[in-house]
């Protein structure tokens, strides 16, 4: 892309600039296109907030009367002849219907910081998800039989014993706390969400949707939620059943526990089955948990699209509400693949990992490895410079559900996943933390950035780039033990993150709580992807399909070997062929030298979107002869669906497999004694990339005794004059990727222009440019002419008189199996 800057006066901006990727999705208008709005349209009215003060619980009634500032704005609203007015509490905001002469008025106002559009967000789609368990030996396991008798059946999910919640349970169960999550519909009476003395797990359904609670949904995310947080294993289920199509025997007998068994849940039913999702409901949700339901954990799930982060808006600013009342809130990173990470900072943001033991019985697989990160979930550098926090199993869990008129569910269990599963499991670990705690401190209870840091600081490292990991893979037993005072060392903050000119210089302290009983020497060093060491490229053919009757789908082309020497730490693997919207799923899926199932790619093909680049990553490899094979299936590890028949397509598919090994981020090492109880500083000394972008690394501590943690840290160079991105698009889903630049914009100019080109002006990408308080100050897409459907190569943003700070530059995804790229 190449980058032009129209200087004539104004101040310095050090400005970001990010591409982002988007998949099914409507782009913003082009230049040409954009017009006036002409018809009413539903905003939320943000005003200043000038009581910020009052957001504890204990002033709740307080801040509700001195809100009585938004009643001059609802007269004038209502003199205009606005409709549907609603009043927020945590936002300091009003909902309305308004004409477009009067959102023009109300944008001028005084009083008013924004007026952002009252958007409809999709609630997250379920998939049934892949990917599997790989340790840090990456030993493969072996799939499991059926139990030596039916009547002691065998426990699901997976991710109870990968994060050590079974462990954590003997300690903790989340009794005493409360936990509400977005939602559709819900069967509150599943034998599963009944305790066993008779009571309801889920106490209160709140619907926001004015669809009531007896309306029809798919129910996938409330029963995935629900079941993922607190399932009682109050029945007993059979694999021949519940996954139909794997050939399983009869006696395969299982149960389905939750992470906080004895928590209670409150459902924020935010999507219904002819209304709901809008912006505005889920704000007030998030308002009415805190302060009417008084829940000590919210999770909540949306796929935003291909929208800019922004300060104004109101789902952040209710997050950051909770935040400040004391509220712990977990947020997924998104489901977009490596580049596409959304992320509130105030909440946990959470990615997935794989947990294969589940489709390796399905697939009919002697062995598998998990724990490798999905190849759905959302990483990469946000447009604020920050990556997730931690990272959960996200594929192939199982839920409780309930046959019916009034949900989507076929079978008695859900089987599904997505980061979005990842979540609730968070939250349930979250809750066992706050119980845990309380407990050790008299009653006490955690702030949700303690409790943040409590979960970061005693995750387990995966050995994967610290803007797909975060932290590292939650580990529940450990955080709970940490929270109790009984060993772990905590960091003063989650994460770190640095922009700056090449080469600039950085510092910033992190501590180091230790909570042991011991005095504990630890020793700070660094980590960030480092060369390749080994690169092999195939080509092969798809023809008619191989039916080999495997469950997993038929073959499209024969499979390929590649040699993964001893010791290699990550292996990349990226698929690309020119598939179209009616050309099916063609999935990769990873086997290693054993045999066993170690990766899986996801193509979403939903909602008039689909992915003709598919990548996924392995960690820890085994040394040997590794096997790639693409094969027709429904791209998401559907279990309990019927396979999907073969694809059309005939010719040829690119494979590419890179390795990698790890080196220093050019840390200075420093080694610090901790005594028991006691606190230390780390100075962390640490130089920006050269080349523009973002470059994520982790700092590792390790001490004598053999604890380990790690604190991720995102570093973001500024741009200099120009610079060259490649765009590799997403999984098909919302949005397909985010890449962030800075612009470093010297003072005394008044205007500033960025001139973009694509090297392809069939891949649709929309960029904008945002403001250093995440304002949008402009945006264009490669689509323009009069109805904004004719593809160009060019895309130009200007704002006028430039603030200091960030300005982004973003764009939705590209569908393009080969690389595009961007010149500026």
């Amino acid at each position: 892309m190449r980058l032009k800057r129209t200087l004539a006066g104004g101040i310095v901006a050090a400005t970001s600039l990010s591409c982002l990727t988007s998949a099914g999705t409507t782009p913003v208008a082009s230049a040409d296109a954009r017009g006036a709005v002409t018809t009413s349209q539903r905003v939320i009215v943000v005003l200043r907030d000038k009581h910020t003060d009052l957001l504890s619980r204990a002033k709740d009634v307080q801040r509700a009367s001195s809100l009585e500032d938004q009643l001059p704005l609802v007269h004038a609203l209502k003199m205009s002849g606005a409709s549907r007015l609603v009043r927020l509490n945590a936002v300091n905001a009003v909902v309305a219907t308004v004409s477009p002469a009067e959102r023009d008025r109300l944008m001028t106002a005084p009083d008013v910081t924004a007026v952002v559009p009252d958007r409809q967000i999709h609630p997250p789609r379920l998939d049934l998800t892949q990917s599997v368990h790989a340790a840090m030996t990456k030993a493969a396991k072996t799939s499991r039989t059926c139990p030596p008798k039916p009547d002691e059946p065998h426990e699901e999910p997976e991710a109870l014993h990968v994060t050590g919640a079974d462990a954590a349970q003997r300690l903790a169960t989340g009794k005493g706390l409360r936990i509400a999550l977005f939602t559709d519909g819900i069967d509150v009476n599943n034998p599963d969400f009944i305790h066993p003395d008779g009571s309801h797990v889920i106490t209160a359904v709140w619907d926001f949707t004015g669809d009531g609670t007896q309306d029809h949904t798919d129910g996938g995310e409330a029963f995935g939620d629900a079941g993922a947080i607190a399932a009682q294993g109050a029945r007993t289920y059979g694999m021949s059943k519940e996954l139909p199509h794997s050939g399983l025997p009869k006696g395969c007998t299982f149960r389905i526990w939750g992470f906080a068994p004895d928590a209670k849940l409150v459902a924020l039913k935010v999507w219904g089955e002819h209304s709901g999702g809008w912006l505005s409901q889920m704000a007030r949700a998030i308002e009415d948990a805190v302060w009417k339901e008084r829940a000590d954990v919210i999770k909540v799930s949306t796929d935003y699209g291909p929208v800019p982060e922004s300060a104004t808006d109101p789902l952040r600013i209710a997050v950051r509400a909770a935040v400040a009342a004391g509220v712990t809130v977990v947020s997924p990173s998104g489901d977009s693949g490596t580049s596409g990470t959304v992320s509130a900072p105030e909440a946990i943001t959470v990615g997935g990992t794989t947990a294969f033991r589940l489709v390796s019985e399905a697939y009919g697989y002697q062995g598998y490895t998990s724990d490798s990160i999905t190849a759905l979930s959302s990483g990469g550098t946000t447009q604020a410079n920050r990556v997730i926090d931690l990272v959960a199993p996200a594929q192939a869990g199982m839920a409780p559900c309930t046959i019916g008129s009034r949900t989507g569910c076929t079978h008695d269990t859900l089987v599904w996943g997505d980061n979005s599963q990842a979540a609730p499991f968070f939250s349930g670990g979250a809750a066992l933390v706050i119980q845990a705690y309380e407990h050790a401190h008299d009653g006490t209870r955690p702030p949700p950035g303690l409790v943040k840091c409590i979960l970061t600081g005693t995750a387990r490292d995966l050995h994967v780039p610290a803007d797909e990991q975060g932290s590292e893979l939650l580990d529940t037993d450990a955080a709970v033990k940490a929270a109790l005072g009984s060993g772990g060392l905590i960091p003063s903050v989650p994460q770190l993150d640095f922009s700056g000119k090449s080469g600039s210089m950085h510092d910033a302290p992190v501590g180091l709580v230790n909570t042991g009983d011991t005095s504990a020497r630890v020793t700070m060093t660094s980590r960030t992807v480092g060369t390749e060491t080994f690169h092999t490229s195939h080509t092969v053919t798809v023809g008619a399909p191989q039916d080999t009757g495997a469950a997993e789908g038929a073959l499209a082309a024969p499979p390929v070997t590649f040699e993964v020497p001893s010791g290699t730490p990550l292996v990349n693997a990226e698929l690309g062929w020119p598939g179209t919207a009616d050309s099916r799923r063609l999935a990769l899926l990873l086997t290693d030298p054993h045999g066993s199932l170690t990766q899986m790619s996801y193509d979403y093909d939903g909602n008039s979107s689909y992915s003709d680049y598919q990548h996924v990553s392995v960690h820890d490899l085994v040394g040997g002869q590794w096997r790639a094979k693409g094969v027709w299936s429904n791209g998401r590890g559907l279990l309990q669906d019927p396979l999907s028949s073969p694809g059309s397509y005939r010719g040829p598919v690119r494979l590419k497999f890179t390795g990698h090994a790890y080196a220093s981020a050019g840390v200075p090492e420093l080694t610090r004694c901790i005594p028991a109880g006691g606190t230390a500083d780390f100075c962390v000394h640490l130089s920006l990339p050269q080349h523009a972008g973002t470059a994520s690394a982790a700092l590792q501590f390790d001490s004598a005794d053999g604890y380990h943690l790690s604190v991720p840290v995102a570093r973001r160079k500024l741009v200099a004059d120009s610079f060259t991105a490649t765009v590799t698009g997403g999984v098909g889903r919302t949005v397909g990727q985010v890449l962030g630049y800075g612009l470093d914009v010297p003072a005394g100019h008044g205007s500033l222009t960025v001139d973009l080109t694509a090297q392809d002006p069939n891949i649709t990408l929309d960029f904008y440019l945002v403001t250093p308080d995440d304002q949008i100050a402009a945006s264009d897409t490669t689509l323009t002419g009069a109805d904004g459907t004719v593809p160009t190569a060019a895309v130009s943003l200007t704002t006028n008189r430039p603030a200091p700070g960030a300005l982004d530059v973003t764009g939705p995804s590209a569908r393009s199996g080969q690389r595009q790229r961007l010149q500026r």
